[in-house]
């Protein structure tokens, strides 16, 4: 993911297959082996419900599959700031300093990665905040908001960017007794609550989702024009809460037919990655280090499960790559490799920037159109098919990284000086 990008998406081409036993995201019940919107039990049914008490069980991708105390750096945030004010990690907190002045300045932590917010919480303890405004928000795909604030000595419930925006609720904060906020989604409507000891929740108000709980990003943050310098301090995310699983890397069908939350592009300078015609077709510049591609939003689960790539006949040329990589979130430090390089189909591992793996053979662009990963027993497999459906396994090597949680991505780029190249894809888990 690229940290502090500015993501707008619709929800028209987005699709997902149901996973072997029938697991779809959240919103979504499996019919006829295709995810659609609602569960099986009706949009209000018990099923999809998440009371505080004891409930069903969790459904996979939500904002339960994140939980930090902040007490170490975690590849699942992005920090920024629009100047002045810092966001960094002290003591088990994430601190954000906002110094004096009159300029209208914020800085924070923002989730890399995108997560379901239906039948799930975002649950923050503040140990401290700042003197003017401290945001704990749920985002939604086109820059819609939730938030629970604490401004000008205020607690608020706020929406914006929509279509019903504007303040819900306030009281006086006490720091003593709002120790915890909480955002939660339940049935159809958006919770605002705090707590003194973020297990015992106290409900500020409650409206009906204002946007899309899909695909929605975290942001913690801290600012505003204040007198005098002041610090916002939040201890922690979901440590309370329920742990919920990735979802299947099954489920994630994406075909390119137009933007959408499932997925973004990514370049560097001098580079392209644009959709054409159903692909991702990236156009290189010819200068060396420089790559573009195409990555899942999403955090998903490659144990016992598989996701595979369409591969349109690779450019064979060096030092020209085209490659598909499943990795850790957002740390491409280790990761399991399929990449063209002239005339040769590379199946790579790296664990923290060393190569522990490689399996090898001729590239046969119509052989090899498919490129699939699985994962089982500690083991990571490379399959290739002309057709999405006949499989041949063509390597394997043990999995030294956590495959219950990875990150999906494709991309071409050169590591040299070359003549410019194009790749393209043509998506993910398509027939």
């Amino acid at each position: 993911m690229l940290g502090g990008c500015s993501l707008t998406f619709n929800f028209a081409n987005t699709h997902y297959q149901c996973g072997p036993n029938g697991e779809c995201p959240n919103g979504q019940s499996c019919v006829q082996d295709v995810c659609v919107a609602g569960s099986s039990m009706g949009d209000a049914g018990d099923d999809d419900a998440m009371p505080d008490g004891s409930g069903p069980a969790l459904r996979c991708g939500t904002l339960y599959t994140i939980h930090d105390s902040f007490d170490a750096a975690s590849p699942l945030w992005y920090d920024w700031t629009d100047g002045g004010p810092s966001a960094t990690l002290a003591s088990g907190d994430l601190v954000v300093s906002v110094p004096s002045g009159s300029a209208d300045l914020w800085a924070g932590y923002g989730s890399q990665f995108l997560y379901d917010f239906t039948s799930s919480s975002l649950e923050v303890q503040l140990d401290q905040a700042a003197a003017t405004t401290t945001v704990v928000e749920v985002r939604g795909a086109n820059n819609e908001k939730d938030q629970i604030m604490v401004d000008s000595g205020m607690l608020v419930a706020t929406v914006l960017n929509t279509g019903n925006a504007g303040t819900k609720a306030q009281t006086p904060y006490d720091p003593a007794v709002h120790k915890w906020l909480r955002l939660r989604e339940d049935a159809g409507q958006t919770y605002f609550e705090w707590s003194t000891d973020g297990t015992t929740w106290t409900e500020l108000t409650h409206i009906p989702n204002a946007f899309s709980p899909l695909d929605v990003r975290i942001e913690l943050a801290a600012g505003g024009e204040q007198a005098q310098a002041s610090t916002a301090k939040f201890g922690a995310v979901n440590t309370n809460a329920p742990v919920a699983a990735a979802c299947p890397t099954d489920t994630f069908v994406e075909d390119f037919a137009a933007p959408a939350p499932a997925f973004q592009t990514w370049t560097d300078n001098g580079t392209t990655a644009t959709l054409t015609g159903g692909q991702v077709v990236i156009t290189t510049d010819g200068v060396a280090d420089h790559y573009a591609g195409v990555e899942a939003t999403h955090i998903f689960d490659l144990e016992g499960h598989s996701v595979y790539l369409d591969m349109p006949p690779a450019v064979q040329a060096s030092p020209f790559i085209t490659f598909a990589q499943i990795a850790m979130p957002n740390d491409t430090s280790s990761e399991a490799v399929f990449q063209v390089e002239g005339n040769t189909l590379f199946m790579l591992e790296r664990v923290n920037n060393q190569t522990v793996s490689t399996n090898m053979l001729s590239y046969d662009a119509s052989a090899q159109r498919y490129w699939r990963y699985r994962a089982s027993g500690g083991q990571i497999f490379f399959d290739t098919s002309p057709d999405a459906t006949t499989w041949t396994q063509q390597g394997a090597a043990p999995a030294m990284f956590d495959t219950t949680r990875v990150s999906i991505l494709a991309g071409a780029g050169e590591y040299g000086t070359t003549p410019t190249h194009s790749a393209a894809f043509a998506g993910f888990n398509t027939p």
